[in-house]
């Protein structure tokens, strides 16, 4: 007999509309705790129509996407999601989910200008404001600009804004740059078409809050937050960051057809996928490594979400108008980009930029042969280690933890090509909680979370949410006093007091395991000459969590060489070929 869950049930089903796939999540009880119950799968048909049905995309309404997947849900479950008029069934059937809501990542990024006074305060909080949010910054204006009017003038009319973000002076501090940046405004505005002139958010001294909405709510539509510098030596950036969210959210409401009809069937619950896998990241980097580094990526088609920081309440985050699909528009005249592609593929430049042109065309064409598969997983690690090199300034960071997802990961042909693809990409040192979201569904349980402790609580503990390793990755002097073949010992301490030791043979991927739910003990005994996190020669013992692959000890030196990017065959022969 199944003990009774302590918590009342729900079922939760949440959407994820995508550039080029929408995705149905179903959350219900099984044997008394929350699981991911099944997902369904359609083509976003949140473009305008092309011209030809078979690219998946013909209806131009998101809603009809999202309508398409719940149907492949409805037939994996058995259960009535959708009334007879196609509307959910939300709360209206017994045996029906009583909350949904929705993600979206598919639209245009919003055009924004920044305007405050000195680029090191106000002007790096709006930066900050807008970096996680799908943004494109085209224009930034400072009082330090050596422009004359006129020419100010022309840099913001031609930059076209969809929204302006105004911020500058500390509550009773500056107000007459923030008046003067008002002025420009108004002048600005007599150029623009009335229906695209751009939403204004004000987060500047609040003394001058009321005068700026004034002299602007008469040619736009303005918000007001709370200042992002109150003080000097204060930033608040928590305000205005929502509200940006919620422009933003607006913003596509209005451009892309049916994402109302999608904010209406979830009762207003749409959010953005950024955000969701913002969530999930803080919550799994608190539990995996409290007190250490941390990084987690989602490799989109159009974007890539960057989440970074040395612990989890210390982070940094960015939305990068990159991605595996529409995102490589950027990337494709990029010469350093496609030799790096090249470099992780094995294969030739010109066969590189074949590939690019035709994936940007055809984001959601499926690798049909090992050559394809191969650049797909190049194409992912190079626009990864591009990340990497960004955030750490380093190629090699020291990662506690890190979190990936993309559709890379959830469409390899096995769990330990997407272990590889993490590793050529990410190439951390040390000892890392490697977590591949190998469902897609990491998001949407970032945004439950918000809904139900309960259920976040539950998930912890479910596969989908199992680290797919835990990585031990070495790295060693070179040259006259070198290290040999071994590299040091490595012992496995289980929780009930069984223990298995392997020595870390140099160039090989080797593995013990550690089953998903269990807790180990791993002591590290280096070489003189090897690094394993804590400094040449210095040995570790670390708690650590069991996975899919359990613990896998990556033995093939950092940064990685060259011809260890393009050898796959070889590595994934060494790794398991059935999950713990």
């Amino acid at each position: 007999m199944q003990p009774a869950s302590l918590v009342q049930t729900e079922m939760y089903l949440a959407y994820d509309v995508g550039s080029t796939h929408t995705r149905a999540y179903l959350f219900d009880v099984v044997e008394g705790v929350y699981r991911l119950v099944a997902i369904g799968y359609s083509p976003t048909t949140a473009f305008a129509p092309l011209g030809d049905p078979r690219l998946g995309r013909p209806m131009g309404d998101a809603w009809e996407g999202a309508r398409r997947a719940t149907e492949h849900l409805a037939e994996l479950v058995g259960l009535p999601l959708l009334d007879e008029e196609g509307s959910l069934a939300v709360a209206s059937l017994p045996e029906g989910p009583a909350t949904a809501f929705a993600m979206a990542s598919f639209g245009e990024p919003v055009r924004a200008v920044l305007m405050g006074i000195l680029p090191s305060l106000s002007l790096a909080s709006l930066q900050r404001v807008v970096a996680d949010t799908y943004t494109q910054v085209v224009e930034v204006f400072s009082a330090v600009d050596s422009d004359d009017p006129e020419t100010r003038l022309t840099r913001l009319i031609e930059a076209f804004p969809d929204v302006v973000l105004l911020a500058g002076g500390t509550d009773q501090g500056a107000e007459n740059v923030l008046l003067e940046y008002a002025h420009l405004l108004r002048q600005a505005a007599t150029f623009w078409p009335l229906a695209q002139r751009p939403w204004i958010l004000y987060a500047g001294n609040a003394n001058v809050a009321e005068a700026i909405k004034e002299q602007l709510g008469k040619y736009f539509e303005v918000r007001v937050a709370d200042n992002v510098r109150p003080s000097l030596t204060e930033e608040r950036l928590g305000p205005a960051r929502e509200a940006y969210w919620d422009i933003v959210r607006h913003w596509w409401i209005d451009r892309y057809p049916g994402l109302d009809h999608v904010f209406e069937e979830t009762e207003g619950r749409l959010t953005f996928t950024a955000e969701g896998f913002r969530r999930a990241a803080r919550i799994l980097h608190a539990y995996h490594a409290p007190s250490g580094s941390g990084m987690a990526l989602d490799v989109g088609s159009r974007y890539t979400y960057v989440w970074y920081g040395p612990r989890p309440e210390d982070v940094q985050a960015r939305v990068v108008v990159q991605g595996l699909g529409w995102g490589l528009h950027a990337r494709l005249d990029d010469p350093a980009f496609v030799e790096e592609v090249s470099q992780h593929s094995g294969l030739e430049p010109a066969e590189v930029r074949n590939f690019l042109y035709h994936k940007a065309l055809y984001p959601d064409t499926l690798p049909m042969s090992d050559t394809e598969l191969a650049l797909e997983e190049a194409l992912a690690e190079t626009l990864i280690a591009g990340q990497v090199r960004e955030a750490w300034r380093t190629r090699t960071p020291s990662l506690s933890f890190a979190l990936l997802r993309g559709g890379v990961f959830r469409g390899a042909p096995h769990p330990s090509r997407a272990l590889l693809t993490a590793l050529h990409g990410l190439q951390p040192l040390g000892v890392t909680v490697l977590v591949v979201d190998l469902t897609g569904a990491i998001p949407a349980f970032g945004v439950l979370a918000e809904l139900n402790h309960y259920a976040a609580v539950h998930l912890m503990g479910s596969v989908h949410l199992a680290p797919l390793a835990v990585v031990v990755s070495p790295r060693w002097r070179t040259g006259r006093r070198g290290v040999g073949e071994v590299l040091g010992e490595l012992t496995l301490t289980y929780s009930n007091g069984e223990h298995m030791s392997l020595t870390m043979q140099r160039g090989l991927l080797q593995r013990l395991p550690l089953a998903p739910g269990r807790v180990g003990l791993l002591s590290i005994v280096p070489k003189r000459g090897v690094d394993v996190g804590a400094g040449y020669g210095v040995a570790v013992e670390i708690e650590v969590p069991g996975g899919l692959m359990g613990v896998i000890v990556d033995n093939r030196g950092r940064p990685l060489p060259s011809d260890a990017l393009t050898d796959k065959a070889r590595w994934t022969a060494m790794l398991p070929a059935t999950l713990a």
